[in-house]
């Protein structure tokens, strides 16, 4: 009988340790920053915030020619200080933070080539103030996925301790008649604005979900690394 209690005992710490292991696992891949910093929303009045995105083909730091007609790019994006992958596409500000309750305008310049979306749900804005955006000054619902880049699709899990938010916008491409540097950034960009409200305080991520990374179907790399196409959403 002591041979089977204690045979329990063994049985009962074993599975206390896989679970910590496991846990432990899951938090250090969470809280993980390969290619991250955070950058508060600059608050323009009691609720009201701005945040500024720019994506990039590669680290721009590695771009004299862009960096010479951009110098505050250097001292703003996490790529010029933290990236393991150079060559790797990027949003500038993958962890961002955010006011509760609060009205947020998001401007996302993108210097890239189109991916086009392979899943039509994302070509529709979604969640925005009027599920719009505008593109350059011109106000979309939709946008062609032949000449989507990218999205910025902020989401997560619904708990009972915050509030659901889902939003997603297609991010056009930069134009492409208006030339390339030597690094493939584009001399002139895409603009995209938007708008959308938070409720209460939540964390949330945000990721790309156009195939512009590499390996099998482009969804490896800077698809799957936290800090290039994805990153946190944190209201407060």
């Amino acid at each position: 009988m002591q041979k089977k209690y204690l045979g329990g005992i063994v049985f009962l710490v074993i599975i206390v340790a896989v679970v910590a292991t496991v846990g432990l696992t899951i938090h250090a891949l969470t809280t993980a920053a390969t290619n991250g910093n955070t950058s508060t929303g600059q608050q323009i009045g009691g609720h009201t915030y701005s945040v500024m995105e720019s994506v990039f083909p590669s680290d721009p730091c590695n771009d004299a020619t862009f960096i010479k007609a951009h110098p505050d790019i250097a001292n703003q994006d996490a790529a010029c200080k933290n990236s393991n992958n150079q060559d790797w596409v990027n949003y500038s500000t993958p962890d961002i933070v955010v006011g509760a309750n609060s009205l947020v305008t998001v401007t996302i310049v993108n210097y890239t080539r189109p991916n086009s979306l392979t899943d039509p749900f994302f070509e529709r804005v979604q969640g925005t103030i009027g599920n719009t955006i505008t593109v350059n000054g011109k106000r979309e619902s939709v946008v062609s996925p032949t000449v989507v880049s990218h999205t910025f699709t902020i989401h997560g899990i619904a708990a009972s301790n915050q509030p659901w938010l889902y939003i997603s916008v297609p991010v056009t491409e930069a134009d492409l008649n208006g030339g390339f540097d030597a690094d493939g950034f584009a001399l002139h960009p895409t603009t995209t604005v938007f708008q959308f409200r938070t409720q209460g305080p939540g964390k949330y991520i945000w990721n790309c979900e156009a195939p512009c990374g590499v390996g099998y179907a482009n969804h490896g790399g800077p698809m799957s690394a936290k800090g290039y196409m994805s990153g946190t959403f944190t209201v407060q």
